[in-house]
């Protein structure tokens, strides 16, 4: 499956980044965890973080004024 992660940059400007899951089974259900900044402020980033039944790597994402 695929999850498309979609945000705005603190100077307005958005972003999207798309995400593919592989290595799932039907029928499953999978634990995803979707986090800005972990609660803290500073530069801003997503970390998408996957229970440990998917081989994919947990993602950072790193939104910066750019």
């Amino acid at each position: 499956f695929k999850i498309k992660v979609t945000f705005t940059k603190p100077n307005g400007t958005t972003g999207s980044r798309p995400i593919k899951v592989s290595d799932v089974q039907p029928r499953t259900i999978y634990t995803v965890r979707m986090d800005v900044n972990e609660g803290e402020v500073g530069e801003s980033q997503i970390v998408i973080r996957f229970d440990d039944s998917v081989t994919t790597e947990n993602i950072e994402i790193e939104i910066d004024e750019q």
